[in-house]
């Protein structure tokens, strides 16, 4: 659950971390996100806080300083580059999460209009020592829409819009899935695909289907590929010994799924994984 919204509408066109500064060209650890759009963007308060501090604060131009308690814990979130006279809240004053603070500008160190966000875990303090990551602590409606996407193409991410490890991980995976570099960022060529799949109509085959391998000769090769199984996919699996005399063999049984269309698509994903035989049983009758 995030605690904290995304400040303004924009892209966020650089992120938390090293990067290559745009003025000084030199590789520079960058202590927020920056967020640019064009035109009159209003910047809101992230969460319910108290104003510290507003005015000029060297390369970051005009600037609010926001404190807050976040269940018992103090954070600070600093709104960078706004636009001269643009400031709409005093120090001291009590604001509530979304409330208008400011105006997006390019005061300070700035080649173009953008907000420069920071979320301090703590105070802020000179140097920036308790900078975080905000896209790990706040709802981004556009990681909401991809979210939300991710899951109608088989994803099961919980939809809280924050830019995590969960996220990323599964855009990777579909990344994989798609021959695309798997870099886990959702940028336009990944985002067209997303789009493109779930642009395409579906037939769908209600039932009850599932799936089983063919035979493994021995147990230490059917505990392996089990393993393998549940590492890669995660789905629910059971295991069957056949006996023929002296013979045994096993199988691989998995739980059940709802459409014969994504019972196929699983059996394809064995195959191009492992090259195995694999065998549909329908048990909607």
């Amino acid at each position: 659950m995030a605690n904290f919204i995304k400040p303004c509408e924009g892209r966020i066109t650089s992120p938390f971390g090293w990067r290559n500064h745009p003025i000084r060209k030199v590789r520079s650890w960058h202590q927020g996100v920056d967020i640019a759009q064009k035109g009159n963007v209003p910047i809101h308060a992230a969460a319910d806080g108290t104003v510290i501090r507003v005015g000029p604060l060297g390369t970051y131009g005009n600037i609010v300083l926001l404190r807050h308690n976040i269940h018992g814990k103090t954070f600070e979130t600093n709104y960078a580059h706004l636009r001269d006279g643009s400031i709409q809240v005093k120090v001291g004053q009590k604001v509530k999460q979304g409330e208008v603070i400011a105006y997006m500008g390019s005061t300070g160190s700035s080649t173009a209009q953008h907000l420069h966000f920071e979320i301090h875990d703590g105070k802020w303090a000179t140097g920036q020592p308790n900078a975080v990551d905000p896209e790990l602590y706040m709802a981004i409606p556009e990681v909401v829409e991809l979210q939300e996407k991710l899951n109608k193409l088989g994803a099961s991410l919980e939809v809280d819009g924050i830019n995590g490890s969960n996220t990323s991980a599964a855009v990777k995976q579909f990344q994989k899935e798609h021959d695309l570099v798997a870099d886990g960022k959702a940028g336009p060529v990944t985002l067209g695909i997303i789009a493109e799949l779930l642009a395409k109509p579906k037939t769908v085959t209600p039932g009850v289907y599932r799936i089983k391998t063919g035979t493994f000769g021995s147990a230490k090769s059917f505990a392996e590929a089990l393993e393998k199984l549940k590492d890669k996919f995660g789905w629910v699996l059971y295991e069957a010994a056949e006996s023929l005399e002296y013979n045994p063999s096993y199988r691989i049984y998995t739980g059940t799924f709802s459409t014969k269309e994504s019972v196929e698509e699983a059996r394809m994903k064995i195959e191009e994984a492992f090259g195995w035989t694999t065998y549909l049983i329908d048990e909607t009758k």
